[in-house]
């Protein structure tokens, strides 16, 4: 058996993303991706820097069809090694 993708993923994209089925099992208009969902990934991810996680928490809509995953934090000079500690 093989597979083929023909996915539409933007060629700039780096990370992992998983299809939210649980909170958009449907997809998404625009007006729901840039109300709800840029919101909500501002909200968590300023949340979690809150809490010195290096990692914050995005949404990004592909062929109307939400997907969630982890989004690096710029931790500006502080080092990788100092906000872990901090974090836990």
């Amino acid at each position: 058996m093989t597979t083929q993708s023909n996915f539409p993923v933007p060629a700039d994209f780096h990370g992992f993303l998983m299809w939210d089925k649980m909170h958009c099992p449907r997809p998404q208009t625009a007006l729901t991706e840039d109300i709800s969902l840029r919101q909500l990934s501002v909200g968590f991810t300023t949340a979690m820097d809150e809490f010195a996680s290096p990692f914050g928490f995005g949404y990004e809509v592909f062929n109307y069809y939400a997907y969630a995953g982890p989004a690096p934090i710029d931790l500006g000079t502080e080092a990788i090694e100092t906000r872990i500690e901090r974090y836990k």
